[in-house]
């Protein structure tokens, strides 16, 4: 399963891998973690169809593992920088560890990153900046969490 959505984007949002209702569809984020990342978008007036959308992992791992394996996400790190540098994004929202990792090899937690200002990835080529933030599965399990998703999903919308 490859992204989708546009075949050129100024953004870009990249998950983690694909769940069930992902494999079924042939789409990523369109089960329950979409739904909540279509909430927040709406709130910000942002239009899924402007957004292309992938995984850093694009097989759906064993068991619906979290995070994939080592392996999974090492094998795919070449064909996820490939797959974005083609939409020439301006911005990149890293949804999660796996994929915030995968595009800044920054290893600290989430909730750390989140906090910090979008930066240019170590890997992309041209001028994208990435922005992390919590997955919104992780958000469906744990709704206490602090920070607000949608203003960070908001960012993709803000000029």
């Amino acid at each position: 399963m490859l992204g989708y959505g546009p075949t050129t984007a100024d953004r870009v949002i990249v998950g983690e891998a694909p769940g069930e209702t992902e494999v079924v569809k042939g789409r990523p984020l369109v089960g329950s973690a979409g739904r909540r990342l279509d909430r927040a978008l709406d709130a910000n007036d942002v239009p899924r169809s402007s957004i292309y959308i992938t995984n850093a992992v694009l097989c759906h791992p064993e068991g619906n593992e979290s995070p994939p394996p080592r392996d999974a996400i090492k094998a795919c790190h070449e064909r996820l920088i490939a797959e974005v540098d083609l939409m020439q994004p301006r911005k990149v929202l890293a949804l999660g560890m796996t994929a915030a990792k995968a595009l800044t090899g920054d290893p600290r937690p989430i909730r750390e990153l989140r906090v910090l200002d979008a930066a240019p990835s170590p890997y992309l080529v041209g001028d994208a900046n990435v922005r992390a933030t919590y997955h919104p599965s992780s958000l469906n399990r744990n709704p206490e969490w602090p920070g607000n998703f949608d203003n960070d999903v908001g960012w993709l919308g803000d000029d």
